[in-house]
């Protein structure tokens, strides 16, 4: 779970930093995936869910 949480807040940090040095538009969705799929890991720490 540490691993994962680790790996998640990686992505949130590279999508930060390519928001922030980036100004292209295709980019943006890019870093909006990482940063989503960062910020979900960071929280979570888990790829799916238990039902």
């Amino acid at each position: 779970m540490r691993k994962l949480r680790a790996i998640g807040f990686i992505l949130l940090v590279i999508g930060v930093i390519l928001h922030l040095y980036l100004e292209n538009e295709g980019v943006d969705f890019v870093t909006g995936v990482l940063m989503g799929a960062g910020f979900a890991l960071l929280i979570t720490g888990q790829l799916k869910r238990n039902i």
